[in-house]
């Protein structure tokens, strides 16, 4: 978690060697309470993974493909 006044936290990215041109996703996650991340695939779309438990669907909660497409 990014905080006020202190150094930029730097997060890791997974990525593979081959290319892949169709796959299935499949995660589980924990989220603690108002975290908020995302996963990146391609380069171009972002998996929101986020403490949206119980909020209507829409694409900036859980599942939902960032400000595209809600889940």
């Amino acid at each position: 978690m990014q905080k006020n006044g202190k150094p930029r936290i730097h997060y890791g990215n997974i990525r593979t060697k081959k290319s892949f041109e169709d796959f299935n996703l499949t995660l589980e996650v924990m989220v603690p309470e108002k975290g908020n991340s995302g996963i990146y695939l391609r380069g171009i779309y972002e998996i929101q993974v986020a403490a949206t438990y119980g909020k209507l669907l829409d694409s900036h909660n859980m599942g939902g493909i960032y400000s595209r497409v809600a889940q």
